[in-house]
């Protein structure tokens, strides 16, 4: 994907979508616009984030949110400070 700044026009630009980008940010998180899909690919690349980690992270987060419960109360995770 092309991380060039700035665009203009809502993520239209770049390479094509990759499998790892369709299946994390846009089947796992519910979303099936694939220029949404594209614009959130190029939006985490300049800042360094993994489209597989973010959209799995974006799931669990709208998962936990949909059942109405925190992301502690999952118990993945144990202890906060």
């Amino acid at each position: 994907m092309s991380t060039a700044f700035p665009r203009t026009t809502r993520g239209e630009l770049g390479a094509g979508l990759e499998y790892e980008c369709i299946d994390c940010l846009g089947t796992n998180c519910g979303i099936d616009d694939p220029i949404a899909i594209m614009e959130m690919g190029n939006l985490a690349m300049p800042y360094g984030m993994d489209v597989i980690a973010l959209g799995n992270t974006i799931a669990f987060v709208k998962s936990s949110i949909i059942e109405h419960r925190r992301p502690a109360d999952t118990g993945l995770i144990t202890h906060l400070d």
